[in-house]
């Protein structure tokens, strides 16, 4: 699937998200992100938005982006998740 792209037959109001994403990207001031929406498993909308470093290289579903220390909230979420499951 290409950039800004939805999956054929998964109806996505890509104008919405796009009105949205935009507003939230302004209102707090963000330079870029990466999104992705899953329906069942499958990935049913692909897109970046805004720039993703100071040579304002435009942001792609592929970009890397450091994470920093926050992927330990979700190893700790994902643990919980596996010890409630059993």
């Amino acid at each position: 699937m290409d950039r800004n792209e939805s999956a054929p037959g998964d109806q996505v109001d890509v104008k919405a998200i796009d009105d949205y994403i935009n507003a939230k990207m302004k209102s707090f001031k963000i330079p870029g992100l990466a999104l992705s929406i899953v329906k069942n498993d499958q990935i049913v909308y692909l897109k970046g938005y805004g720039r993703a470093n100071v040579w304002r290289k435009p942001v792609t579903p592929q970009t890397p982006f450091y994470i920093a220390s926050v992927y330990k909230s979700f190893i700790g979420l994902g643990i919980s998740q596996l010890i409630e499951a059993g």
